[in-house]
């Protein structure tokens, strides 16, 4: 190998050494964070069309919930 193919191979993985150590994976956390918001934002969402959907059924079926 010649030193060329050798700087090639080192300074890419001193580079991401580097820029790991000044962010502290602070990227990676704030990805991690934003995802649950987004999936917390999703289960919600997905909550409020399963009760329309379930109300809907209800009053096309004719069923009626009877008090007590």
């Amino acid at each position: 190998m010649e030193w060329l193919n050798i700087l090639a191979i080192v300074m890419p993985v001193v580079l991401v050494m580097i820029v790991g150590i000044f962010y502290n994976n602070r990227r990676i956390d704030d990805l991690r964070s934003d995802m649950n918001q987004r999936l917390t934002v999703m289960q919600e969402d997905i909550r409020e069309i399963k009760n329309f959907m379930m109300e809907l059924l209800k009053r096309e079926s004719g069923w009626v919930i009877r008090e007590k």
